[in-house]
């Protein structure tokens, strides 16, 4: 029997860990959402919550941004071949850093929280709203506004994209021992960091503790697929010269059609949601444009997959 490989291994645990935890979380989710806002600290809450970019004091977000800023620049320096080589090298760990975020902060949060729709504690504990579990369909739809639904927590995914930091350093095995250890302490601090924004956002009854825990599990999923098996980042750096045989801008085109099949699926989702809760309704519209979108940009985006996966096999270096 053919052993898994440590990254498919890794996967599966934390596949295994989600499922329990998403089975155990509804019996006591609102407890312990409850009794973290008994506990709440005001500073703590306030800093996790807050960011320069919305024009308030430095704050838990803003340490993420300015990295990510700081990877996009690396990114189409690189990419047009300029700035230090230092980009040019590290161009597919660069790539896979923004495409791994727009997939995960972007795509998986906005597409389950519109679909999903999850009501706030805030709004439930205001309002009187019914409580509805991570895995239901919660009362809120688009229409009343994009940031409207709880599941999963957006803060705690943002705070968790330190993570790819960490697949950057420690995720290629031909790095140096000292490189990759250095990547191993930044991944904990990222679960650290992710772990302490699910807290806060908990205790300010922006979210159920649930929406930031299984948040995690989802994203850090994402990102290990994103750089095992989609962008195949270690394979990708045994063959520099694989990138001149790549359309430039491979990663941020492949993002972006990411963002408009996302943006399709979930257009096509809401108007069924639509359909079975509501009956005949406006929403209905969605189901062919998300169809149209899904299918157009989706097809646009594997066209463009299958080239970059062609040519990283054309000499061999991808084994599968």
């Amino acid at each position: 029997m053919k052993r898994l490989s440590p990254a498919n291994l890794l996967f599966f645990y934390l596949l295994l860990l989600f499922i329990i935890l998403g089975v155990l979380f509804p019996a006591y989710d609102h407890d312990l959402t409850m009794r973290l806002r008994q506990l709440a600290n005001p500073e703590f809450t306030g800093f996790m919550g807050r960011t320069l970019f919305q024009g308030d004091l430095p704050g838990g977000g803003d340490l993420v941004i300015f990295g990510m800023l700081l990877a996009v620049i690396g990114y189409l320096s690189g990419s047009f071949g300029r700035g230090p080589k230092l980009f040019r090298r590290w161009l597919p760990s660069l790539g896979f850093a923004l495409f791994g975020a727009i997939v995960s902060a972007l795509c998986l949060v906005h597409g389950i929280k519109w679909v999903v729709g999850r009501a706030r504690p805030s709004v439930v504990v205001s309002k009187g709203l019914a409580y509805t579990d991570w895995y239901q369909l919660g009362p809120h739809y688009i229409t009343e506004g994009i940031y409207r639904g709880s599941f999963p927590s957006g803060h705690t995914l943002a705070a968790l994209l330190i993570l790819l930091g960490a697949y950057v350093l420690a995720g290629d095995r031909s790095h140096s021992l000292r490189l990759r250890a250095i990547g191993w302490g930044i991944g904990v601090l990222a679960l650290g960091y992710a772990g302490g924004m699910s807290v806060a956002r908990a205790m300010s009854l922006a979210h159920w503790l649930s929406d930031g825990i299984l948040g995690i599990l989802l994203g850090w999923m994402v990102m290990h697929a994103c750089y095992f098996w989609i962008l195949k980042v270690p394979q990708q750096n045994r063959r520099p010269e694989l990138r001149e045989t790549l359309p430039l801008l491979f990663e941020l085109r492949l993002g972006l059609l990411a963002i408009l099949t996302t943006f399709g699926v979930t257009c096509f989702l809401l108007g069924l949601r639509g359909f079975f809760l509501l009956g005949v309704h406006p929403l209905l519209l969605l189901v062919p444009f998300g169809v149209g979108v899904g299918f157009w940009s989706g097809r646009k985006g594997l066209h463009l997959y299958r080239f970059f996966n062609n040519q990283l096999k054309a000499d061999g270096t991808d084994p599968h």
